[in-house]
């Protein structure tokens, strides 16, 4: 099954969420219904970005994996990550 990178957009407040899944859509209707948390305070959220190579998804696994601790460099490791591939400009 395939998995893809997502980038939701708050339509209310410059922000944006992160996440990976194998249907973008149903996580952004989780997003926009049922979530708690981030997501919840800043609704409806639309879909900014879908991207499925699996080589970043695998890497953002890892990077995720190695700083969940540290959110603010993984953020940043995550961004690298996108722009080496093109993700994001």
């Amino acid at each position: 099954m395939a998995h893809y990178l997502y980038i939701l957009r708050s339509q209310i407040k410059q922000t944006y969420y992160t996440g990976v899944s194998n249907n973008p859509d149903r996580r952004r209707f989780f997003h926009n219904t049922d979530s708690k948390g981030y997501t919840r305070r800043f609704r409806p959220w639309e879909l900014s970005i879908i991207y499925d190579s699996k080589s970043i998804i695998n890497e953002i696994k890892i990077v995720r994996l190695r700083t969940s601790y540290v959110q603010i460099r993984a953020r940043y490791e995550f961004y690298t990550i996108l722009k080496r591939f093109n993700a994001i400009h």
